[in-house]
């Protein structure tokens, strides 16, 4: 796994132009890292992409996923691979429904499979086959770089939701990991009155010294009446019912923490507050850089492995 961006100054991939891809579905995300590739003149195989087949100028568009696979080294899914838990590949720009199984049954050991949240079985599929799978969504490289879109994206809901300006409206913040430093520094450009809320006198001291204001988490029920907005970042339930009957019905809650969240959904409905789970949303607002960062995680992991 790639930990940190390397030196594509010292690495290159070898013959860039006898090297083949294979990208098998996904959304407007992979769409830009096919013209990506194809521009640094990789050789691209697109399958699942037949309602968009004018946006891939001179890239080969594929109905096969064999073919593809067979003539490509690399194999590209997207994340996440599957639609809603099922054995379809998740391919928003496609009429056909593209099956994991034609991918499986397609490779062999001496492909690369590359994909976001694997579902366990394509891993135990690819451990007893002797098959080399990269799960990008678990490197540190893309999650650092995805942080940056998702805080833009979180500030644009927020605009759009809001009858107020983020200039001056109260706002906590719920956590102070990546995507939380990321969307606090904008908040703090954009003159928000945020509050930042952790559980460790670490975190505490680093928001000090960021020059930011925060608290401990256990002591958010004092304030959190009075919030005109509510960022959660924790993946793990933050706003119970004890919290949430504290927050002002008019207060919107923007939860941006992977399942399952941290916020009671149901409870916040029943309380009639206002509460959008962000998910994936550098593939939403920015999916040209979210595609490009893919791009560049993949790029940097064959860097890295080559022979």
């Amino acid at each position: 796994m790639v930990s940190k961006a390397l030196n594509e100054d010292n690495l290159s991939i070898k013959n860039s132009h006898d090297v083949k891809f294979a990208i098998i579905g996904g959304d407007l995300r992979y769409i830009r890292i096919a013209q990506l590739l194809a521009d640094e003149g990789f050789n691209i195989y697109a399958v699942g992409f037949d309602k968009s087949s004018e946006l891939f100028g001179n890239i080969k568009i594929s109905d096969s996923i064999k073919e593809s696979i067979k003539n490509s080294k690399y194999i590209i899914l997207p994340m996440p691979v599957m639609t809603n838990g099922s054995d379809k590949i998740n391919s928003p720009f496609s009429d056909k429904l593209l099956s994991i199984d034609d991918v499986l049954s397609s490779l062999t050991s001496e492909k690369i499979l590359f994909g976001g949240r694997f579902p366990k079985k394509i891993i135990e599929f690819a451990k007893s086959n002797d098959i080399k799978i990269y799960d990008y969504l678990e490197c540190e490289e893309l999650a650092v770089a995805n942080a940056i879109p998702t805080a833009e994206g979180a500030i644009q809901i927020a605009m759009e939701e809001l009858p107020i300006t983020i200039d001056g409206c109260k706002s906590l913040t719920l956590g102070y990991g990546r995507v939380a430093k990321a969307l606090c520094s904008r908040l703090s450009a954009l003159y928000a009155n945020n509050t930042i809320a952790v559980r460790s006198d670490n975190a505490l001291e680093q928001i000090k010294n960021d020059s930011l204001k925060g608290i401990k988490l256990d002591k958010i029920s004092e304030i959190i009446g009075d919030m005109d907005i509510i960022f959660n970042t924790i993946p793990s339930l933050i706003l119970d019912e004890k919290l949430l009957k504290k927050v002002n019905p008019k207060t919107l809650i923007i939860d941006l923490a992977s399942k399952p969240g941290g916020v009671d959904f149901q409870l916040a409905k029943e309380h009639s507050i206002k509460t959008i789970w962000a998910l994936s949303l550098p593939g939403k607002v920015a999916p040209y850089t979210a595609g490009k960062i893919i791009k560049d995680t993949i790029l940097n992991y064959i860097k890295a492995n080559q022979q």
